[in-house]
């Protein structure tokens, strides 16, 4: 009887791992509990450096460097060794997750994630994986790397004492959305042709490879979420494109994180899926303020986000979240109405985050890379 028991169990896992990887789900999918992971030290340090998915570190340059630290960088050194001292400065950054709050970080992840995954199952079954660092890093702006979320110290303060009072509406206001639109960023390095055909058929964007400017790279700032200019707005004019970058403002040894932004489209040129950057006569590129161009404000139904469409549908997710799936604390209470855009948006959400396959996080080091890819075969 004992074997009978035991082999009947073994039965019901293999079906259940069955069904869990049919692409036909169900119409109301089993909801999950999703895995989250806090980072120790020793580990948080890898990750902050690891740039093997997306390189990062080497396309930083000087005037960003100071912004991304909070502090001037050294002069008279080399770009390399500035590089290698922006490394040190974030390996510098990074801080454990303690217990208390990895217990924080899984209440408040589960309940969001149960908000939705009868409609987006493929946030519960991707692992979330957390580093705390200090609150003046980037800025204290959250971003992600590879497969691992960053969250300032003073977020998960916030988060541990609402959790502390049981106050999970509080928690939620503030950062249920916010984890989303990080989330979507892991999804998006994990799925790369997934979310290409939404950056296609609803951004309407091409892409393409646009050649490095001096100009630009010696003054944008670099989105760890979106690290290249390779979507861009074809132009009405033929061989004519614009590519989106963010800029820092140069009037200060150490820009300030957001205050110091300002978002351009620059003029492209080219063919094939090949452009480079059109300058005037003193290599300066001709830029516009993004929805001063007719090509792009037919694109975007918002100026958040517009550097990129990784950043775009991670707002437009956020948007849509408060719209229907969060009303009790959204603007609007109750307004379940959707514009057309992000009617589409949703349509092409529940029809994506719902059949793919979630990958295991993957680990913090330099084989990275190479790990992602064979599981994406």
């Amino acid at each position: 009887m004992a074997r009978l028991s035991f082999c009947l169990m073994l039965l019901r896992l293999w079906f259940g791992c069955v069904e869990c990887c049919r692409g036909d789900h169900p119409e109301k999918p089993e909801q999950l509990a999703p895995a989250v992971e806090g980072l120790s030290l020793s580990d948080a340090r890898r990750a902050i450096v690891d740039d093997s998915l997306d390189p990062y570190f080497s396309r930083l340059h000087r005037l960003e460097i100071a912004a991304l630290t909070g502090r001037p960088v050294v002069k008279g050194v080399s770009l390399l060794e500035s590089r290698d001292e922006a490394r040190s400065r974030f390996c510098d950054a990074a801080l454990g997750i303690s217990r208390s709050e990895q217990e924080s970080l899984q209440w408040l992840v589960e309940g969001v994630v149960k908000r939705i995954s009868s409609s987006f199952p493929l946030f519960a079954r991707q692992p979330w994986r957390f580093v705390k660092v200090k609150s003046n890093h980037c800025g204290g702006f959250p971003h992600t790397r590879g497969f691992v979320i960053f969250l300032n110290e003073g977020i998960i303060r916030r988060i541990v004492a609402l959790k502390q009072k049981q106050d999970f509406s509080a928690a939620e206001n503030a950062f249920g959305t916010l984890l989303f639109h990080e989330q979507m960023h892991v999804l998006q390095r994990i799925y790369p042709d997934v979310f290409r055909s939404l950056y296609e058929k609803e951004f309407r964007l091409v892409h393409a490879s646009v050649e490095e400017h001096d100009w630009i790279a010696e003054r944008r700032i670099v989105n760890p979420d979106a690290t290249q200019m390779n979507w861009i707005v074809p132009s009405r004019t033929p061989g004519r494109a614009y590519g989106m970058v963010t800029l820092l403002r140069e009037d200060r040894d150490v820009p300030r994180m957001g205050a110091d932004f300002y978002d351009v489209a620059v003029e492209l040129q080219g063919e094939k899926g090949v452009y480079h950057v059109v300058a005037d006569d003193e290599g300066v590129p001709i830029t516009h303020e993004p929805f001063a161009v007719p090509e792009i404000r037919e694109r975007f139904s918002t100026p958040r986000g517009v550097d990129h469409p990784n950043e775009h549908a991670a707002y437009r997710f956020e948007q849509l979240l408060r719209r229907r799936y969060f009303r009790d604390y959204d603007e609007k209470p109750g307004d379940d109405s959707l514009d057309g855009s992000l009617q589409r948006f949703d349509q092409w959400c529940r029809a994506h985050l719902i059949a793919a396959v979630a990958m295991p996080a993957a680990p913090a080091d330099e084989s990275s890379a190479k790990e992602i890819e064979e599981r994406r075969q």
